[in-house]
């Protein structure tokens, strides 16, 4: 411990972050390993992905506070004990950022399908909040 960090915590976040960085879009994927893998600027990662270096540092910014939302934790973390369909439908909105059209056409089912699930997703998380993990 040095000037009461713990480094050993900061780097288990890290890894953690990383876990959770595996269910982002690919592209996002890259920018968080950059930053926190590899330990790249914001100026070197734009130079690799051709953006401005604060547009890299907003967004990565913005994707770590994303893995970091709860219930985006639970749902990366306990994912396993959620209905399949409605752990698909969550990642690929909430984490991926897919659009309602886009995830009905993958899954060949209507946005109000995808609206559904959700909700029922939405539903889970409250109740798994309440009553514990």
């Amino acid at each position: 411990m040095v000037h009461g960090i713990n480094y050993a915590d900061v780097e288990q976040a890290q890894q953690t972050l990383l876990q959770r960085a595996r269910y982002l879009a690919p592209r996002d994927t890259v920018l968080v390993q950059n930053a926190l893998e590899r330990k790249l600027t914001n100026v070197q990662i734009g130079r690799i992905v051709g953006r401005h270096p604060g547009n890299v540092g907003r967004r990565v910014h913005r994707l770590l506070r994303r893995l970091n939302e709860p219930s985006i934790v639970l749902l990366i973390d306990y994912g396993n004990q959620f209905p399949r369909e409605l752990y698909d439908a969550g990642i690929e909105r909430h984490v991926r950022g897919l659009s309602l059209a886009a995830i009905a056409q993958k899954h060949g089912i209507s946005r109000n399908e995808v609206r559904e699930r959700l909700a029922q997703l939405r539903g889970c998380l409250r109740t798994f909040r309440r009553f514990g993990r």
